[in-house]
């Protein structure tokens, strides 16, 4: 599993090796015609007392060098997290999505 590292502090040497690790892990996979399970994430405030701490992980994101964020309105969100076959839905206040944020299962023999 690689991390996007998406919660890590800015300028850590974390958030570098999750970042420059997922690109090498796509590169390694494509070359190696190995299939990989992707996990899209968006993250998400639920209550208007979230958001601070939401806007600081975005701006820790965007500092960090991950790609995007799109920022996501309540419908948006409710929109991409529904889950038709059990009538679950994500409500949020507001969120973001990255284009480069994934966790990603490769399952290499």
């Amino acid at each position: 599993m690689i991390h996007s590292g998406l919660y890590c502090k800015t300028g850590l040497l974390e958030a570098q090796n999750c970042i420059e690790g997922d690109r090498e892990l796509l590169v390694f996979c494509k070359r190696k015609v190995i299939s990989r399970e992707t996990c899209v994430k968006i993250v998400v405030a639920t209550r208007e007392e979230e958001l601070p701490r939401l806007e600081d992980l975005h701006q820790c994101v965007v500092a960090n060098g991950l790609a995007g964020p799109r920022i996501l309105s309540s419908e948006e969100i409710e929109e991409i997290e529904e889950i038709e076959e059990i009538g679950l839905r994500c409500a949020g206040v507001w969120g973001f999505h990255l284009d480069s944020c994934y966790n990603r299962e490769v399952s290499y023999f």
